[in-house]
């Protein structure tokens, strides 16, 4: 299996939720400007939804735990 070579692009530091449509945009900006081809924004988006569920489970976890300790 060969490895893709980095992708070049700005992209801003997801770090809560809120943070996600951003970069979506940023993702789908890098599109529009041919810095990424639709093929590989599709795999930094997948990346992104990942992630995203990640934080949501992060955030779920913590206040399932208090709600069970009651």
């Amino acid at each position: 299996m060969s490895r893709s070579p980095p992708l070049q692009f700005k992209l801003s530091k997801v770090q809560s939720l809120t943070d996600v449509p951003k970069a979506a945009d940023a993702i789908l900006q890098a599109v529009s400007t041919g810095q990424l081809t639709p093929e590989e924004a599709e795999q930094v988006m997948k990346l992104l939804k990942e992630y995203r569920e990640i934080l949501i489970l992060a955030d779920i976890v913590p206040r399932l735990e208090i709600l069970e300790q009651r």
